[in-house]
């Protein structure tokens, strides 16, 4: 009986302390985008881009749905938000599925 408020205030400490385990002021991830950005420039990576595009609909690849359409640019324009460039329009396609 005398181990039971012992045991009870052990889990309650760990509980406690589990939050300030957790937070991390000094969160450091690594920059994604540096390889990239020193691949291409913005006008290479566009004409590459554009002419995947133009393979991928030569093949029927790509699906010309207008709400899939609107659906992948949202999704994609929520993501270029969190960029280092968030104003950067960029045209996002839906693959068909074969």
């Amino acid at each position: 009986m005398r181990l039971r408020p012992l045991l009870l205030s052990l889990c309650l400490a760990a509980v406690a302390l589990i939050p300030a385990a957790t937070a991390q002021d000094d969160v450091r991830l690594p920059h994604l985008g540096s390889n990239a950005d020193q691949a291409f420039t913005q006008a290479e990576a566009e004409a590459y881009g554009a002419s995947m595009l133009r393979q991928m609909r030569a093949l029927g690849l790509v699906l010309d749905d207008p709400l899939a359409t609107q659906y992948i640019n949202a999704l994609g324009y929520r993501l270029v938000s969190s960029s280092e460039s968030p104003k950067t329009r960029l045209p996002f396609s839906s693959r068909a599925r074969t």
